[in-house]
């Protein structure tokens, strides 16, 4: 962004992408989203139009607007599409959300490892751990999150390798440096079936793509007037629309709290 007209013309762009016909493609792949909050929405139920973007107290609707525009032009809506279509969708809502003027791409790495354990979690525990700075009691809503959406892949009895893409979006609402994390996790576990007994652990193979964003609401400030015209989300209606049908099985572990 080299000056205020390129600026300009890059949220013009952004905010008038068409949003494409809904086309309800699958693959062999499947994919599981959710979406969260931590840290305090202080925002104005009330708020409309630009006073959502030029007041700092309605950052977490701002944000939630936002990242509702980033995923109609991706066409990616975890709350009601299957697993397989979802899996379809994943890479342009990526796109979309790396192309936002408002969101700044900090962090983008990834962390793979492979293990021999009955435990999920190891797994899990790995898994949150790579999400620094946060309390202890964030830490524990992030395990209980992840183990929610890993229903459909810990709750799997065929025996036979498996991969499995879940995402989880978390917006971080700070006094200072508010961020948003996209964590996405490919699983691979290969099962070995022994007689007539439930298929047993073998391997499990994680990958773990971490990207970091940092929110600009200066930015956003700036640009309010055409930012209003985007449709309002409140931070609640945001993680229902952006999270997966849970996956009507209990866990068959028991998810332990940090120490």
């Amino acid at each position: 962004m080299k000056n205020s007209i390129s600026v300009r013309q890059l949220v013009s762009d952004w905010i008038n992408s068409p949003i494409p016909a809904s086309v309800q493609t699958s693959s062999e792949s499947k994919a599981t989203a959710r979406a969260n909050m931590l840290g305090t929405d202080n925002s104005d139920p009330a708020a409309s139009g630009e006073h959502i973007y030029t007041d700092p107290k309605n950052l977490g609707t701002a944000v939630a607007s936002i990242m509702g525009r980033n995923q109609r032009v991706a066409d990616f809506h975890p709350a009601f599409q299957a697993p397989e279509v979802l899996a379809t969708k994943f890479e342009d809502y990526i796109r979309n959300v790396d192309k936002c003027p408002f969101l700044h791409l900090v962090k983008n790495d990834y962390v793979k490892h492979t293990f021999n354990s009955k435990d999920y979690n190891v797994l899990i525990d790995a898994i949150v751990k790579l999400y620094e700075g946060i309390t202890s009691e964030d830490m524990d809503k992030m395990k209980n999150s992840i183990a929610e959406m890993g229903k459909s892949i810990f709750s799997q009895e065929k025996a036979e390798d498996f991969k499995n893409l879940f995402s989880e979006t978390t917006l971080l609402l700070k006094k200072e440096n508010s961020k948003l994390l996209i964590f996405h996790t490919t699983l691979h576990m290969k099962k070995e079936h022994k007689g007539l007994f439930k298929p047993d652990i073998e391997e499990q193979e994680y990958t773990v793509n971490r990207a970091e964003y940092i929110i600009l609401p200066e930015l956003m400030k700036t640009h309010a007037k055409a930012l209003a015209a985007l449709d309002k989300l409140s931070v609640d209606d945001w993680m229902t629309d952006s999270t997966s049908s849970e996956v009507r099985k209990d866990l068959c572990f028991k998810v332990e709290k940090v120490r």
